[in-house]
């Protein structure tokens, strides 16, 4: 079962800023741009900066099959063992790690020993219960 991440409003709003910071200095750069190997380089860049985050914007999902969860996030992708997740927190955020997410509030999978990542699925009651469905020894913790 395929789920897409949330799109929060702060996430949504740092990345447009972010966009449209570059877009100006790419339009700066050609528009002034005196010399030509900076102005070529720094319009990649930025373009490519633009296509990375509109990218993971979009493209965040997850995957949930018999064996693993899936993740992708832009060019981030991995997959997490069901077997292996011991805790879920609902309605939690971590700010730092691996966070393949695009909104607050959302949830913690504690995996193996001592792994944590942080995910944001549209509706994170019926991630739990498909997750639960899957491996009902998981504990989770709202």
């Amino acid at each position: 079962m395929q789920f897409k991440s949330r799109k929060d409003p702060l996430f949504t709003s740092i990345f447009g800023a972010i966009i449209a910071f570059l877009f100006f200095s790419t339009f700066y750069f050609i528009v002034e741009g005196n010399n030509v190997t900076a102005t070529i380089v720094t319009v990649v860049f930025n373009v490519a900066v633009c296509i990375l985050l509109i990218w993971m914007l979009t493209g965040t999902s997850y995957i949930l099959n018999k064996e693993y969860l899936l993740y992708k996030t832009g060019p981030i992708k991995g997959k997490i063992a069901l077997d292996t997740i011991q805790k879920i927190e609902v309605g939690q955020t971590m700010y730092v790690g691996l966070k393949p997410a695009t909104a607050r509030k959302g949830i913690i999978i504690r995996y193996n020993k001592y792994d944590q990542i942080y995910i944001s699925p549209n509706s994170n009651s019926s991630f739990v219960d498909e997750l639960k469905k899957l491996n009902p020894s998981i504990e989770v913790l709202d």
